[in-house]
């Protein structure tokens, strides 16, 4: 019930803007960052485990790695959007959500098209 009139009595005085305000107000500018850090992380995980995988399926066939790479770019609309449902909410400006789905997509539709030319100048192996 305190906590209540505590975050009302917040509100009042934030003139009723965002939740993230509220956050701002009791964590800091410090633990927004390190949210933000984590995010970057999560995001680089994602990212090498995706190369892992298409690696790790793709073997040394020219094909499926061309294949893996095609696949990786399809998926970067989705790190579009998931980028900006967990962004979004720590930005009540929306610059910065904006520059790093951007970042991110750009990243991740770059990766792809590595992929695609190490499967291209991949060769053939040749069983005898």
């Amino acid at each position: 019930m305190v906590l209540y009139f505590q975050v009302f009595i917040l509100l009042d005085s934030l003139n009723k803007k965002s939740l993230i305000n509220i956050i701002w107000y009791y964590l800091g500018e410090k633990e927004l960052v390190q949210i933000g850090i984590i995010i970057l992380l999560i995001f680089f995980i994602v990212l090498g485990i995706t190369n892992l995988m298409a690696f790790k399926i793709a073997g040394k066939n020219k094909r499926k790695r061309i294949w893996a790479g095609i696949i990786v770019l399809l998926l970067t609309p989705l790190v579009f959007f998931i980028t900006y449902a967990s962004v979004s909410p720590f930005d009540p400006g929306g610059f910065a959500t904006g520059m790093l789905m951007v970042f991110f997509s750009f990243l991740f539709a770059l990766n792809g098209t590595i992929i695609i030319v190490i499967g291209i100048f991949t060769q053939r192996s040749r069983n005898i």
